[in-house]
């Protein structure tokens, strides 16, 4: 008989054993309830799209084909759900309103402000896409009609009655009317012409929805088109300003330094216009703002260079960019008011030049550099003189060498200037040892440039 002995399993085989069981087990069951959920889901996303062709029918006709009705404006509007999963239903409805906007035809009237100013059509085309857009932002009195949608789109029709809407428009109407009239009053009874003109603009602001209709009101007792009083209005004040100089022309020249101040005096009807823009253009591309201060006047330095090209005049205006933000309503006007031109001359500066040596070379120089030369010391304004010290500084394999040491003295008498400039000592070789002094002489002139003579008149107008 054989016998087999029983031998205890080592715990670490006994925690595998265990181990290997559970995760059988776990398998076992996460297959099980797998099947269950699968089973599940399958059931309820049948039944979901049973329930989602039952509660979307068929596309109404509307969704292809926009009612046409004497009585109403319609709207359509869609929306892509995977665009806009979370707002699907807003964006339909601006789309539907826009498109109900688009109806509402905004028509020109030959009394209108529009028309009497001859805008192009272009012009009126952008007023009126504009309008549109406004209408679709403003309007109200809408109704929702209907609306369908499916898995990936989200339809939906507005309405709006024509007789209600133009009961509406005629209420806000009258509103910006009255609106404007209350600005004109404003602007009648302001105490200086800033203010004055700013009530004129607000009132303009106010029926700008309504610049293309005739807008027949009373005021003072008289029958207006009230948009063509308001810009005939703000035409007269424009057309009422002048802007004159203290001056008939300016020269810039050395002795000022080629810097003036110009002086303007901005008025209305004889009187100073106050804290009030215009604009001043020279040299730049760009024409820079200034503000007239409490006496109406307005100061600008003319500045340049001697050297560089000049206009010949200042230009002063007031641009009704700098009145009317919106640019619809500055193009109903002219872009400048009240221009005035100021001459500038310049007059370049004269030197005198003192030199026994290389005269015509420093001439030409001066020349280049935009100034002007004189043998007449009561003339100049500024006197040169040159002074070339060359000495020998020895013969090294038949060939004299020699060095110059040029000193320059400057006066003006007029700006008290009075100083002296060394130049670097320059050197001449040669087999002559007149020669080599020559040389050298040539070679320190060549050190006198035509940008030294800029530099010496900016230094010295600094």
């Amino acid at each position: 008989m054989i016998l087999f002995e029983l031998r205890p399993i080592p715990l670490n085989r006994k925690l595998r054993i265990l181990a290997t069981n559970m995760l059988n087990r776990f398998y076992l069951n996460t297959i099980v309830s797998g099947l269950i959920i699968f089973l599940i889901v399958t059931g309820c996303s049948s039944k979901k799209q049973v329930e989602q062709f039952e509660t979307n029918p068929e596309k109404p006709t509307w969704v292809n084909k926009k009612p046409i009705d004497q009585s109403y404006y319609y709207g359509v509007g869609k929306a892509d759900k995977k665009y806009h999963s979370s707002d699907y239903q807003q964006t339909a409805k601006k789309f539907a309103l826009e498109d109900l906007s688009s109806e509402i035809e905004v028509k020109l009237d030959a009394q209108s402000v529009l028309y009497q100013k001859e805008t192009s059509r272009e012009y009126f085309e952008t007023y009126q896409a504009i309008t549109q857009i406004e209408v679709s932002q403003n309007i109200s009195g809408f109704e929702p009609v209907d609306s369908w949608n499916n898995e990936n789109e989200y339809w939906v029709l507005y309405r709006l009655s024509k007789s209600k809407y133009k009961q509406i428009e005629a209420d806000k109407r009258n509103q910006a009317i009255a609106q404007a009239i209350h600005y004109l009053d404003e602007s009648e009874n302001a105490l200086d012409y800033r203010s004055g003109f700013d009530k004129l603009l607000l009132a303009m602001q106010s029926i700008k929805p309504y610049l293309n209709e005739p807008l027949e009101t009373t005021y003072n007792n008289t029958n207006i088109y009230l948009g063509n009083y308001i810009t005939n209005k703000i035409e007269d004040m424009l057309d009422g300003l002048s802007i004159s100089s203290s001056k008939e022309a300016i020269e810039l020249n050395f002795q000022n330094c080629y810097s003036s101040v110009a002086n303007w005096s901005l008025q209305f009807n004889n009187m100073p216009v106050n804290k009030f823009p215009v604009r001043i253009k020279y040299k730049t591309y760009s024409a820079q703002q200034k503000i007239s201060d409490k006496d109406g006047l307005i100061s600008y330095s003319v500045e340049t260079h001697f050297f560089e090209s000049t206009p010949p005049y200042v230009e002063i205006w007031v641009s009704i960019g700098d009145l009317i933000d919106d640019q619809l309503l500055q193009s109903i006007f002219s872009d400048k008011y009240a221009s005035n031109i100021l001459n500038v001359s310049l007059k370049k500066p004269v030197f005198l030049i003192n030199s026994e040596k290389g005269k015509g070379v420093i001439q030409q120089e001066i020349l280049k550099a935009g100034g002007k030369v004189t043998n007449q010391d009561d003339q100049a304004d500024i006197a040169l003189t040159f002074k070339f010290n060359a000495t020998d500084l020895g013969k090294s394999n038949d060939f004299y060498t020699s060095k110059c040491e040029t000193i320059v003295s400057v006066q003006s008498k007029n700006k008290e200037v009075n100083f002296q400039k060394n130049w670097p000592p320059a050197k001449g070789v040669h087999l002559n040892r007149e020669n080599a002094r020559e040389k050298a002489i040539e070679n320190s002139l060549e050190q006198i440039n035509y940008r030294w003579f800029q530099d010496l008149i900016l230094d010295i107008c600094k």
